[in-house]
């Protein structure tokens, strides 16, 4: 028993009522989007294990990450519980118990806040895979429309909804735009780090402009593999959205694939607008001490030519002003750059690296305008 002795509110998961009925969330049907449930591993997925095993191994481990998964839910209960079972994966010193082991509850933008397991009962536990449960109460009204975020860097192997006895709990309501938006990108995009599953700047945009999505971004290995555009390609679509840039290794790798990723994708899919932003850019720099490369930081009108400014400029962008030269009327950039903002770019990410929630809202009012757009035209 640490602090939460002396103030409950840091208590984890709170008392199951005695009315609690759960659901298996795989029998409410058509609640569930953005990831899907493989019965032959008892897992739910991003990605299916016949692509995904055959690109790499850390592509198969972070495809049972459940980022962007979620169910939408619409209940007359007076209360929500959570049950889930979890991998006991280790936890990231980055991140928050809340987004890599916990389940955001949100109501029209409205957060009841997150049920999630006490990580100090999950880093004590030698089981492959560990059981938690919580409750948030509502605001009393008639009925409820929720969505329930999953985990960004936990892989879910089961997950039970709970409502009062007697209370009906059922599908939500349709997205506006229900076909999805389809989203490629390192780390930042499967949400590294934010404090909720649901502050990612994929969600955000999400609950701004009410539309479907799909995150398959994939932590240190966004490399742009073809078997990855070609599986992109086949999903319907309503846009794909390229973050593609910020996990090669080297602007020379970048060269060599991002047009390449670009073109695949295009020629499956001639119609479907593609948006292509590159990395968010914390002021970061490669500098040499002791004959090592480490990166440190410089201040934002200091940023000029480096290795983030190259790839910005003399690959993503070319493979953009490439499309528009070929004709494409459906290709967007946003500079990566502009993401952060300039004012306070400081309190933007936890590690010089990857954004917390302030970094995430910039970069999705950033990129609000433009989706908007799209999703509109």
């Amino acid at each position: 028993m640490g602090i939460e002795k002396y103030d409950s509110n840091f208590s984890v998961g709170g008392t199951i009522p005695s009315t609690n009925v759960y659901f298996n969330a795989l029998d409410i049907k058509n609640a569930l989007y953005g990831v899907f449930y493989d019965h032959s591993e008892g897992l739910y997925r991003r990605l299916p294990k016949s692509i995904s095993s055959k690109i790499s191994e850390a592509i198969e481990y972070t495809a049972k990450c459940t980022a962007g998964g979620r169910l939408k839910l619409k209940t007359n209960s007076p209360y929500i519980s959570v049950k889930a079972v979890l991998k006991n994966d280790n936890a990231l010193s980055v991140m928050t118990a809340c987004s890599q082991f916990g389940f955001s509850v949100i109501e029209n933008q409205v957060s009841h806040a997150t049920v999630h397991a006490d990580v100090n009962k999950v880093l004590k536990s030698d089981s492959e895979y560990f059981t938690f449960e919580g409750v948030k109460y509502l605001y009393p009204k008639d009925e409820h429309e929720l969505t329930i975020y999953f985990p960004l860097y936990g892989s879910v192997k089961e997950l039970y909804v709970g409502v009062k006895e007697g209370c009906f709990l059922e599908k939500g309501s349709n997205y506006l735009h229900e076909k999805p938006v389809v989203f490629y990108g390192s780390s930042v995009t499967q949400g590294g780090c934010a404090s909720r599953p649901d502050t990612c700047y994929v969600s955000m945009l999400s609950e701004m402009l009410n539309f479907n999505f799909i995150n398959l971004g994939f932590a240190g290995n966004c490399l742009g593999e073809l078997e990855i555009s070609d599986y992109i390609a086949s999903l319907d679509a309503s846009c794909y959205v390229m973050g593609y840039d910020y996990n090669a290794p080297n602007p020379e790798y970048l060269e060599k694939t991002h047009l390449a990723f670009y073109k695949e994708l295009r020629a499956k899919k001639p119609n479907v607008p593609i948006l292509i932003i590159s990395g968010p850019s914390p002021d970061r720099v490669t500098v040499n001490v002791d004959g090592k490369n480490v990166t440190t930081v410089k201040g934002l009108l200091e940023i000029t030519e480096n290795d983030v400014g190259t790839r910005r400029a003399s690959v993503v962008y070319q493979t953009y002003l490439n499309a528009k030269q070929q004709g494409d009327e459906n290709v967007y950039f946003i500079n990566g750059k502009t993401l952060l903002g300039e004012e306070g770019r400081y309190l933007c990410t936890v590690d010089g690296a990857h954004p917390n929630d302030v970094g995430f809202y910039r970069m999705a009012q950033t990129i609000y305008p433009v989706l908007n757009k799209i999703l509109n035209k």
